[in-house]
């Protein structure tokens, strides 16, 4: 009987650090200080920017996509230099485009500029992925309204997809961070 009891203790201790180490592999909480300092000083929430980075990059500093898009929070050189200028720093260089902490704080800031300029968290997503501009016409063609809801019909599959993913992330890192 005892030695049953200690199997069974040991099997449901295995499964539970299996358990944290699936999560911590799933939703890697990682670069912790460069986002909180970011986000607190953007007001923006961290779990969407854990989500943001989880879907642009699945934490990958490295990453460059298939339209040049580069580092954890996926920037193209435009958005970077324009995000970087609007913020005033006057030594910015695109090689610094991969450095985790510049990528954080241009991501965030231009998560910021977006939510402000839409007036939502939902269309600040869609434009990330599909640009402020192109927001702006779907609003006014009357595709997207600015209160996000399942009627809405964006027109890009993979914007749909991509608003759909951010906020299953965010959802999720809500409570990986404990913030519910």
């Amino acid at each position: 009987m005892a030695k049953k009891l200690i199997t069974l203790l040991f099997v449901v201790l295995l499964i539970g650090v299996i358990f944290v180490h699936f999560v911590d592999f799933m939703l890697p909480v990682k670069y912790e200080n460069e986002i909180e300092n970011a986000c607190m000083k953007y007001d923006v929430s961290e779990e969407l920017v854990y989500a943001v980075i989880k879907t642009e990059s699945n934490f990958d500093e490295n990453a460059t996509s298939n339209k040049a898009a580069k580092g954890l929070m996926q920037l193209k050189d435009d958005t970077a230099g324009w995000c970087a200028q609007k913020m005033g720093w006057e030594t910015f260089s695109l090689d610094n485009v991969y450095d985790p902490e510049t990528n954080i704080n241009l991501g965030v800031w231009y998560l910021s500029y977006l939510i402000e300029e839409t007036g939502s968290q939902d269309l600040a997503i869609i434009a990330y992925n599909a640009g402020i501009n192109r927001v702006n016409e779907w609003i006014s063609e009357g595709f997207v309204e600015r209160e996000i809801d399942e009627d809405n019909e964006i027109p890009y599959p993979e914007t749909k997809n991509y608003l759909k993913k951010v906020k299953y992330y965010k959802n999720l890192y809500t409570y990986r961070l404990g913030k519910k």
